[in-house]
């Protein structure tokens, strides 16, 4: 990982937010279940739900939490873990991402901002040898709105650093558009692999 390294010297980065799935390992779990869980969860609250692009079901996924609340959050919770738990055969580790965090947790502030659930990462952080590597690790569990909504990187209460100092390492559009949400730093990490 001598580019992210290097970037991060360059941009004189501190703090370092890894998204979990698809960049410090990917998670074998068979998703195609959960679309349907949660098309028939929100048909239930909204016979006229549809969606074409996963991107559209994220905004639509914020747009009943902010209108159903509290209880339409435990029943998504619920069912991102059932699926996870039930459809979950493995993962396969970024080996380069997981070194640089080994090699590098007491140099940098190291966190996680995750839309798993707690109960599915933990035991694969475990597995990695890397759960004790981070300050705060932010999943489905802790927050209303999953990314894009930057509602995960204030639970983390990075207090008095400035947010050029921030970097989140991501695959996905959901992550850079929530760590630009943010105002922080973002880096695709297949752009290092």
């Amino acid at each position: 990982m001598k580019n992210l390294n290097t970037y991060i010297k360059e941009q004189d980065l501190k703090h370092i937010i890894f998204d979990f799935d698809e960049t410090i390992s990917t998670l074998h779990i068979d998703w195609n279940p959960w679309f349907e869980d949660m098309n028939e969860l929100f048909l239930s609250y909204d016979p006229s739900f549809s969606y074409k692009t996963f991107p559209e079901l994220l905004v639509k996924q914020t747009k009943y939490i902010q209108k159903f609340g509290k209880e339409i959050v435990d029943k998504i919770i619920e069912i991102n873990y059932q699926n996870e738990k039930k459809y979950y055969t493995g993962q396969t580790p970024n080996n380069a991402i997981v070194s640089f965090i080994k090699e590098n947790f007491n140099v940098y502030r190291f966190y996680v901002w995750t839309s798993n659930d707690r109960r599915t990462i933990l035991p694969a952080m475990k597995k990695l040898e890397i759960n004790d590597c981070f300050e705060k690790i932010i999943t489905r569990n802790d927050v209303t709105f999953i990314k894009p909504d930057p509602e995960g990187f204030h639970k983390m209460a990075i207090k008095e650093v400035n947010l050029k100092q921030i970097l989140m390492v991501g695959d996905s559009f959901a992550d850079e558009k929530a760590a630009n949400s943010a105002g922080i730093h973002f880096v695709n990490v297949n752009a290092f692999l």
